[in-house]
C-alpha cells in the first residue's frame, strides 16, 4: 500500500482512532516509516525482507 492509500478519507481513523492516527501522520509525513515484504511459500515458510528507498528488497 502507499501513502495515498493509507492517508485517503478516514481509513486510519477507523482503524487505529485518532490519537494513534495522527502519530502515523505525522511519521509518514517526516519519512519515519519502513517499509516490509512479507513472502510465503508453498509449505508456510514466511520470509520477511525490506524495501529500501530505491524500491530494492533487502534482507532485514
Amino acid at each position: 500500500m502507499n501513502k495515498q492509500w493509507v492517508l485517503s478519507g478516514n481509513r486510519l481513523e477507523q482503524a487505529v482512532g485518532p490519537d494513534k492516527a495522527i502519530e502515523i501522520r505525522k511519521a509518514l509525513f517526516n519519512d519515519d516509516v519502513g517499509k516490509r515484504l512479507l513472502q510465503v511459500d508453498a509449505t508456510g515458510n514466511m520470509q520477511v525482507r525490506g524495501i529500501n528507498r530505491a524500491g530494492k528488497l533487502v534482507d532485514l
